[in-house]
């Protein structure tokens, strides 16, 4: 779960036993392992994301 994004990376074993990991930027995203799958809306319920603003000179 990302604090400045509503964003979500999961790591799952694949079938070659090598880590896959798999990020969420949509509605929703799915936990395998224990058969869920749940919206942003829900996970991000009560919580506000951080605003940050860049300046150019930041950035360069």
């Amino acid at each position: 779960m990302n604090s400045k994004h509503q964003r979500v990376e999961t790591f799952r074993r694949g079938e070659q036993g090598l880590w896959i990991l798999q990020t969420y930027q949509q509605e929703s995203f799915s936990l395998q392992s224990i058969n869920l799958t749940a919206s942003f809306r829900d996970l991000y319920e009560d919580v506000t994301l951080e605003t940050v603003n860049y300046s150019v000179e930041e950035i360069e």
